[in-house]
């Protein structure tokens, strides 16, 4: 029999053979873990948890972990996403990855208007946040929470939840029909 190299405690002990870790029963998986990784297995892993970490773990034994450069991919992708957060914007070498916009931003002058509790309520859309009451917001969800006392997506609050994919989608199905319209009944 091959010796296999546990990553765990034991090293160099030939580890049994197993039949099928997804067969095995709670009893042999925690025996199995035990010779694995040295350690009991917590009371609270489900023996389908088990076997997968366990599947993972002889995995790497027989074939290897990932590569080093693998390892330097991941952490320079850790590393940029850090920065960003931190900086505010883009690491050095560029983005990782960029999400196109969910909504389109509300010009400044828009006013929002909302019935609430028999109330007309009006906020106006300026440059350093949204005006209410003579207050100044910085997001429309503020503004929700002060009209309401509850929190609320602001966007949605105002009828403005549509995203761009939706809208996008209306504004095509209103030119194709106005483009089908003045072609005339066929």
């Amino acid at each position: 029999m091959a010796r296999r190299r546990s990553s765990g405690a034991g090293k160099g002990l030939p580890l049994p053979a197993l039949r099928s870790v997804e067969e095995a029963d709670g009893d042999l998986l925690r025996r199995r873990w035990r010779s694995v990784v040295g350690r009991h297995a917590p009371k609270t892993l489900s023996p389908a948890l088990m076997a997968r970490i366990l599947t993972w773990r002889e995995q790497v034994v027989e074939v290897g972990d990932i590569s080093s450069r693998s390892r330097a991919i991941l952490a320079a992708a850790i590393r940029g996403t850090e920065q960003r957060a931190e900086a505010g914007g883009e690491p050095e070498g560029g983005p990782i990855a960029k999400r196109p916009p969910r909504f389109e931003p509300i010009r400044s002058g828009t006013v929002l208007v909302r019935e609430h509790a028999g109330v007309l309520h009006r906020v106006t859309v300026a440059g350093d946040g949204f005006e209410w009451n003579g207050r100044i917001f910085g997001s429309l969800s503020g503004v929700a929470r002060a009209i309401t006392g509850v929190n609320w997506s602001g966007r949605r609050f105002f009828g403005l939840a549509r995203g761009l994919r939706e809208m996008n989608g209306r504004r095509r199905q209103s030119k194709s029909n106005a483009t089908s319209d003045a072609a005339g009944p066929s």
